[in-house]
């Protein structure tokens, strides 16, 4: 990736704001998901920042 104020969290909020979740009687569908990565950018680290880190260890 590249650097710091370059405009890539815009983008990706743009396409948040232009393709919104949709709601379907059995199911929520989220066309575009972000989330914010760990200062330490591992499979591991980003999985305990979002799912917690007590997954049955």
């Amino acid at each position: 990736m590249s650097g710091v104020d370059n405009g890539k969290s815009m983008i990706v909020e743009k396409f948040r704001r232009t393709h919104r979740p949709v709601s379907h009687p059995d199911r929520e569908e989220t066309p575009v998901l972000a989330v914010q990565m760990p200062s330490d950018p591992s499979a591991q680290a980003l999985a305990d920042r979002h799912c917690g880190d007590d997954r049955g260890r």
